[in-house]
């Protein structure tokens, strides 16, 4: 599950980036 998480986390960050450029 701990690595769920991280996983999610990643992905959101990548969204984020994405969003942001």
């Amino acid at each position: 599950i701990l690595v769920n998480i991280s996983f999610s986390g990643f992905l959101c960050c990548i969204f984020s980036v994405f969003t942001v450029f």
